[in-house]
């Protein structure tokens, strides 16, 4: 976790004395070969004041790097963006008229716009990144919708198609109705015709994966950038998307994330993006009953399953593997639905969906699922963001302990989406530790998601908080993401360092271990 020759201090001497760190080599002697316990914890804080202060020095630089780019003027289409919201068949919360608001002053700016949207699931994040993208073509610029999956990717593209009334009634379909005011979906099936309309501006709104971040993609005149599910891509890929608009001009920026953080961790991840959150759930939106299933308490639960199938509604079924494992107890896809298929749903129609499927056949399988042809979906997390089912009803995960508890929020979310009564079931895999039930008690108990990341904050204490891996975050080896003072001290070391020497001139050591981690981690 160290770079560089330990033998050199890198972090300079004024910052070092302030916050009264040991010197490197001395923590590194100390944290592998300690003099006693009380020397592991001071070599320890110094550790991760330097994993803290080369993060938030990398993002600080990325921020003001930013600031020295142009960006277009989206002037603010006050008229049509009123209009497409009175068009709407509900009310917006007040949490999504203030970042809409916020969002489009931002692409008013010649400075370009990096800003995140944060919001619970289904508090209508993409609601607020169509009014955004309404607002750049109604200026004549394009705007590009980046998505970590082609799952998502189609799913943005149907519910844009729905919200700016094109394929009105019905999940639209990729090359259908497509001009200049519809989204087009881009994936990497597609032929020379679909890349001649986005590079001729023809097309205003693509959706895409890292599809869009080929070089054989060039747009028109692209003016916003929406990244979803943000951590998901590197900067390093966010940046490939600012830069398709020439070397004088970037886009806006607006990444979105439905993992609801704290606010403090928020800052730490993206230092370098201005935040709005959406905190406030849409009327009309019931609360899911989410239950934790003993297995030998499964066939009662099987009953409520099948009398939600009944009234023609549809479940998901969520296992954390693939194929049947040797080395890990939980259930597999396939074996879970084979035993549905054998036993408690073998009057309904099942599928398989997991990530080594081809695209083709996933979308193949999510469309008929969307259509109401498949009765229960039997799938990985490539469902855990995004996909969006009204009709869906019933989320059953198995093996429900080797989710973190933002994943599980975020499965759970996919039903709860229409103004039918939801369930979501959470079986673990046989024998846990009551300390694991505890931590999907509070998943039973809490619906929000801001308070149920303080909640496990409680539950875990600091360090695996919050499921941070498992949720893509990017991680740190030594350092805690919820230690609020030490993440204060070394924002502001890092921001009083930029502030006297921008340029890193009079601290090379410094540059060339930021260099260093910047190469090693990709900020992915």
């Amino acid at each position: 976790f160290v770079l560089g020759h330990p033998s050199m201090d890198w972090l300079p001497d004024e910052v070092r004395r302030r916050e009264g760190l040991i010197d490197l080599p001395t923590a590194l002697r100390q944290i592998h070969f300690p003099d006693n316990l009380d020397a592991t914890e001071v070599a320890k804080k110094r550790l991760q004041f330097d994993e803290l202060f080369l993060y938030e020095l990398a993002h600080l630089r990325s921020r003001e790097d930013l600031k020295k780019l142009k960006a277009p003027v989206i002037v603010e289409a006050i008229d049509e963006v009123k209009k497409f919201v009175e068009s709407l068949p509900f009310d917006l919360t007040g949490a999504q008229r203030k970042a809409a608001w916020q969002i489009i002053q931002d692409m008013a700016r010649s400075e370009p716009m990096s800003r995140l949207l944060e919001g619970d699931v289904g508090s209508g994040k993409t609601l607020v990144a169509a009014m955004a993208a309404l607002n750049a073509v109604a200026s004549g610029h394009q705007t590009a919708i980046l998505a970590p999956t082609e799952i998502l990717a189609e799913q943005h593209y149907r519910t844009l198609s729905r919200l700016l009334d094109v394929q009105a009634g019905r999940c639209a379909r990729p090359g259908q109705g497509d001009h200049a005011g519809s989204p087009v979906l881009l994936t990497r099936s597609h032929g020379k015709d679909r890349l001649d309309d986005i590079a001729n501006g023809t097309v205003k709104i693509i959706v895409g994966t890292h599809a869009l971040l080929e070089d054989k993609v060039a747009f028109h005149k692209l003016g916003l950038v929406v990244v979803d599910e943000q951590h998901r891509f590197g900067v390093k890929q966010r940046q490939a998307m600012t830069t398709k608009s020439g070397e004088d001009i970037v886009p806006h920026l607006l990444s979105m994330t439905a993992t609801p953080i704290p606010r403090t961790l928020a800052l730490t991840l993206y230092g370098d993006l201005d935040i709005s959150v959406l905190d406030e759930m849409p009327k009309g939106r019931k609360m899911i009953r989410t239950k934790l299933v003993r297995h030998d308490g499964s066939d009662a639960v099987f009953e409520e399953v099948r009398r939600e199938l009944d009234a023609g509604r549809q479940a998901f079924f969520v296992c954390p593997l693939i194929d049947v494992s040797d080395e890990i107890e939980a259930k597999s896809v396939i074996e879970l639905a084979e035993s549905l298929k054998k036993g408690p749903l073998k009057e309904y129609k099942l599928a398989v969906l997991h990530g080594q499927m081809k695209s083709e056949e996933k979308q193949k399988i999510m469309q008929a699922f969307c259509d109401g042809k498949i009765d229960a979906l039997v799938s990985t997390t490539v469902i855990e963001v995004g996909v969006d089912v009204p009709n869906a009803t019933v989320m059953f995960v198995e093996g429900a302990e080797r989710f973190g508890l933002a994943q599980l929020h975020q499965l759970r979310g996919r039903v709860g989406r229409s103004d039918l009564p939801s369930f979501c079931y959470l079986r673990p895999s046989g024998f846990v530790p009551e300390a694991t039930y505890a931590r999907l008690r509070a998943l039973v108990e809490c619906q929000n998601g801001f308070e149920l990341a303080e909640r496990d904050l409680a539950l875990r204490g600091p360090g695996d908080v919050y499921g941070t891996v498992q949720s893509g975050f990017p991680g740190f080896k030594l350092a805690d993401l919820f230690d609020a003072p030490m993440i204060a001290r070394a924002r502001n070391s890092a921001s009083d360092l930029l502030r006297k020497d921008a340029g890193l001139v009079e601290h090379p050591e410094v540059l060339a271990r930021l260099g260093e981690y910047v190469r090693r981690i990709h900020f992915e």
